[in-house]
């Protein structure tokens, strides 16, 4: 997320490292990088925070800050309450502060560049921390409310859950046939179309925040990058893989369901397929299938609250008999 602050107010970068027992916290100067205040290390709960915005308003105050920056890297929910306590804090809202949870790669990405060996210690990534807060073109950081939060938790733990029962329900299979040759081995069941329906749902969150489907599916690693170097542009033939995994493989799961179901879907699954390999062609029409239905269907769907439809035209003949409207 690019903020529009003056060069000319003064804003303190604070980077904290994030552990299960205490933070390590260092502020700079956003203008020449000096570290303003002895790095300090507070414990990770209720009165580690407080100590925490108190020290931070303390030394705001006094070198004459109006801005406060503070970032930390995604370790877990190791950060959440951390976060949710700074960012209602009366203590820090008097230097407007901006708060920025990193994907730990960026930041990784981003200490090769400062030198060449560092030493790997939690003072150490806090300090690096606060130098990519200092360096700024933050990533856009979503943190979800606390209903969102709370049903993203469940989903992904039935998520994790129904990853370990086909693991076993494949292990308990492999030993039965090893133990009867002539048993008769039996596919692992899919996931319930509702109950994937709902984790992908609760994945996205608000879907509001993407101006329109491909946003939401970029949301999910579904696009393929683009590399623009001068006046060239090169299309990947690769999907990212970035932000939720849990979401893509839900969208993934959902894109079998209606390649078996719909017939678009069904089409489009056979006509990718007979282009690739086998094996290959399988996974990128389920992957092309995904993008669409989340692009073109999903987002319309839940943005303007409109029924699912099989067949192209009875959707056409649903919009010409209801216009859209904001939900």
């Amino acid at each position: 997320m690019l903020k529009a602050l003056s060069v000319n107010e003064p804003t303190l970068c604070v980077g904290a490292d994030v552990h299960l027992d205490e933070i390590v916290l260092r502020a700079v100067d956003k203008t020449d990088g000096h570290e303003v205040l002895e790095r300090f290390h507070v414990t990770n709960n209720l009165p580690g925070a407080q100590s925490a915005a108190t020290t931070l308003a303390q030394a705001a105050a006094q070198k004459g800050y109006t801005h406060l920056e503070i970032g930390w890297e995604a370790t877990g929910l190791l950060w959440v309450p951390f976060h949710r306590f700074l960012s209602a804090s009366p203590l820090l809202h008097l230097f407007t502060p901006e708060l920025v949870c990193f994907n730990p790669k960026l930041v990784a990405n981003f200490k090769d560049g400062l030198v060449l060996r560092r030493p790997k210690n939690d003072e150490r990534d806090a300090w690096d921390v606060a130098a990519r807060v200092r360096f700024g073109e933050w990533p856009v950081s979503y943190v979800p409310a606390d209903f969102w939060q709370g049903l993203r938790r469940l989903t992904r733990y039935r998520y994790q859950l129904s990853r370990n029962l086909s693991r076993e329900e494949m292990r308990f299979q492999s030993y039965a046939f090893l133990k009867a040759s002539d048993w008769k081995r039996v596919k692992p069941f899919s996931n319930v179309f509702g109950a994937t329906s709902i984790a992908l749902v609760t994945e996205v969150g608000d879907i509001r925040r993407f101006p329109d489907g491909e946003h939401a599916a970029s949301f999910l690693g579904l696009t393929t990058s683009k590399h623009i170097s001068g006046a060239t542009l090169y299309q990947s033939k690769h999907i990212t893989k970035q932000g939720s995994p849990n979401g893509r493989y839900a969208a993934v799961n959902m894109a079998l369901h209606l390649s078996q179901r719909v017939p678009k879907y069904r089409a489009m699954y056979k006509a990718i397929k007979s282009r690739k390999p086998p094996r290959k062609g399988h996974f990128v029409a389920l992957v092309a299938i995904a993008r669409d239905f989340v692009t073109n269907v999903l987002y319309d769907m839940y943005r303007y609250q409109r029924p699912f439809f099989g067949e192209v035209e009875d959707y056409r003949q649903y919009r010409r008999e209801h216009p859209r409207t904001e939900a």
